[in-house]
């Protein structure tokens, strides 16, 4: 049996080329991939840097006492996390730049525009490790305005949704002393789940407390 040269040399060349096709399409994705790594990795390092320049002023505003000083130091840490969240909005520093404006609205008794920037940060940004301290400042932001029902509401709505959180013990704390004004029994709820926890936490001795003076028909 004569073999066809002609149709093997094609056979050959169409494979080559198909090889070809392949290993050109596999190096154009490799590229992008590098450009947008380097990309990304250029945009975090910028981001960073702008976010620095806030960071290292809102130490300083934590080493303040006085709200009147906080006051004054406010608008140009605002606006330096403004910079930070036009610029890079979808980025960790950007993340970070909307909580902490809502925390300098708090720090500062603006508790409407603090309740405004944590509950963006809660909608955009859930998965944070800042999630939690979110939603804990926005019930504090609640109780400043005397809305104990939405400042108990939103840390339920916390536990339901990260039923595993490092900060449950510390917001079934709050909560069980949001609850003593209106409900001791939830209150007590709230307390023994504290005293239950297989997690070793410092709310457990206080927990106990509060609870057996709920028992005994005591307050502080």
């Amino acid at each position: 049996m004569a073999f066809d040269i002609k149709a093997l040399n094609e056979k050959t060349s169409k494979g080559s080329l198909a090889t070809l096709i392949i290993v050109c399409a596999l190096l154009v994705v490799t590229a992008v991939s590098l450009c947008v790594v380097v990309i990304n990795s250029n945009t975090t390092d910028k981001s960073t840097k702008l976010f620095e320049s806030a960071f290292v002023q809102l130490l300083e505003f934590n080493e303040q006492t006085n709200v009147y000083s906080k006051q004054e130091m406010a608008p140009d840490i605002l606006s330096d996390l403004d910079a930070v969240i036009a610029s890079y909005p979808n980025t960790t520093a950007g993340a970070r730049a909307v909580f902490y404006k809502g925390y300098v609205y708090y720090s500062t008794e603006n508790y409407d525009e603090a309740l405004a920037y944590f509950q963006l940060f809660i909608k955009k940004f859930s998965s944070s490790p800042l999630a939690g301290k979110a939603y804990y400042y926005i019930s504090y932001c609640y109780s400043a305005k005397n809305d104990n029902d939405n400042a108990i509401s939103i840390l339920e709505e916390f536990e339901k949704k990260f039923k595993d959180s490092y900060y449950i013990s510390m917001f079934d704390m709050r909560l069980g002393e949001l609850y003593e004004a209106k409900d001791k029994a939830a209150a007590a709820k709230y307390y023994k789940k504290i005293i239950d926890s297989k997690d070793s936490s410092s709310q457990k001795d206080l927990a106990a407390k509060r609870l057996a003076l709920i028992e005994n028909d005591m307050t502080l």
